[in-house]
């Protein structure tokens, strides 16, 4: 803007606010290009956390006036311990020069200083690390009625399962599993899976082995674990108290057997 028409639409004297630590870019270089001259005309910094006369360093000629007025929109303590009454956090991470009063008392003053009243508190120095346990949990999420009318659950042995998709929605009362539009449906993500739970029937295997025509098996039982040969197959199934192992070297027969054993336990496929 040309400075007679500029003059002539604000007025004299002029005020400038800088909330920047360095008025060394942006429109306020040129307003202490055009105002800095006069002493009627006044610079006011609002940043609270800077020295106001080193931001100055670059301007040694600046005859206007200058105004240090900071304007801090952070909480104070007594507003901060408020928020924390309401928010109850379960881990508060703070600073040290936060938890405790300046003048060192024994019992904080909420005044001046942080007092959390729930859960854990982790205090740090400056450059420090700490350690924040972060523990993984399920978080349950509740159906539209919506999607809960199009779920057609069928029974595999003891428990109901179902194929669902669903989007998963964040609002204030917590999550939403929600009936995708079609909008939504290119934007899913599908993959097959696999669930198997319970514990695998060595006496329905046995039985599949001879339906598959591997009528040589040898048993070999210990306290721990109870192992099949199958000869044809050149391999052997290890039975134990957490896990099932098919020990071979072709993958074929390790398909076959496992396969058998899928066929003893409950399984479901969707996707």
């Amino acid at each position: 803007v040309p400075r007679p028409k500029f003059h002539r639409a604000c007025g004299e004297p002029w005020g400038c606010f800088a909330s920047h630590p360095s008025p060394r870019f942006g429109p306020v270089v040129d307003m202490l290009r055009i105002w800095g001259g006069d002493a009627r005309n006044t610079l006011i910094f609002t940043g609270p956390g800077f020295n106001h006369t080193a931001a100055l360093a670059a301007f040694p000629n600046l005859a206007m006036r200058v105004s240090w007025c900071p304007i801090d929109p952070r909480l104070t303590f007594q507003q901060a311990n408020m928020v924390l009454r309401d928010l109850k956090p379960k881990h508060l991470l703070l600073p040290s020069s936060y938890a405790s009063a300046p003048d060192h008392t024994s019992s904080p003053d909420p005044r001046a200083s942080i007092v959390a009243m729930h859960g854990t508190v982790t205090t740090f120095q400056q450059h420090e690390s700490v350690h924040v346990p972060m523990p993984k949990r399920f978080v349950q999420a509740r159906m539209t009625k919506e999607l809960a009318l199009s779920v057609r659950p069928r029974t595999i042995g003891d428990a109901l399962v179902c194929q669902v998709s669903a989007v998963l929605d964040r609002r204030e009362d917590g999550f939403w599993l929600d009936a995708p539009r079609l909008t939504d449906l290119k934007e899913l993500q599908f993959s097959r899976q696999h669930i198997v739970w319970g514990k695998p029937l060595l006496e329905k295997i046995l039985q599949q082995l001879k339906q598959n025509g591997f009528k040589e098996v040898r048993l070999e039982r210990n306290d721990q674990q109870t192992i099949v040969h199958v000869t044809a197959l050149n391999a052997s199934v290890i039975f134990g108290p957490e896990q099932t192992v098919i020990q071979t070297t072709d993958e074929s027969a390790r398909q076959t057997l496992k396969d058998i054993i899928l066929s003893s336990i409950n399984c479901l496929d969707y996707g």
